[in-house]
């Protein structure tokens, strides 16, 4: 029975021998196959990482000091930001900047003499996860007491950037604090101190 068992196992097929030319041709299709997935992939792991703001990408520490290049339509610049100046600002604009959150993103207000503030996501589902009023846990940095004493001379001057927030004044039982900053930002256009 053995010897008949065998007999009727089917033989594997002949693999042709490979060319360089027709590795050349696999590896060629295995490249453009990667260079159209890749960036999908890619985007769709930075998309997946701004919905959801606890995550850990979107949670990492910044580094103590990095700059962004921001491309407009009207020209570039960079902004510098150091964690010593705003821990909690620095590691948020960190994450949003690294995961995508201002590409394709518009000024929306721009005034003369004051500032011009953009940072509204173009993507509505991002966008409703930023929104202050939606409360989605991790979006919305916690009201911070205001720390313009500990660094006099850089907040509100010609050229800082910071979040567009709300802000209440100091009362007897507590410091100034400001909430609902989540990903407007804008910088001053002259000295609004």
């Amino acid at each position: 029975q053995l010897d008949q068992m065998h007999s009727h196992r089917r033989s594997s097929p002949t693999l042709a021998p490979m060319t360089v030319r027709s590795v050349l041709a696999r590896a060629s299709l295995l490249l453009a196959l990667l260079a159209i997935c890749l960036p999908t992939c890619t985007l769709a792991l930075r998309r997946s990482a701004l919905l959801h703001p606890l995550s850990k990408e979107m949670t990492t520490q910044a580094p103590e000091t990095f700059e962004v290049e921001w491309k407009t339509s009207r020209g570039t610049f960079v902004t510098r930001s150091e964690r010593k100046w705003a821990p909690h600002f620095v590691d948020r604009i960190w994450a949003l900047t690294v995961n995508g959150y201002y590409e394709q993103t518009r000024f929306y207000r721009v005034i003369e003499g004051f500032v011009a503030q953009w940072g509204v996501q173009g993507d509505v589902s991002i966008s409703r996860v930023y929104n202050y009023e939606n409360d989605v846990p991790g979006a919305i940095l916690h009201p911070q007491p205001a720390q313009m004493e500990m660094f006099p001379g850089l907040s509100n001057v010609k050229g800082a950037m910071a979040y567009s927030t709300s802000f209440l004044p100091a009362t007897k039982t507590r410091p100034p604090l400001s909430w609902n900053a989540s990903a407007d930002v804008f910088i001053n256009t002259v000295d609004n101190v």
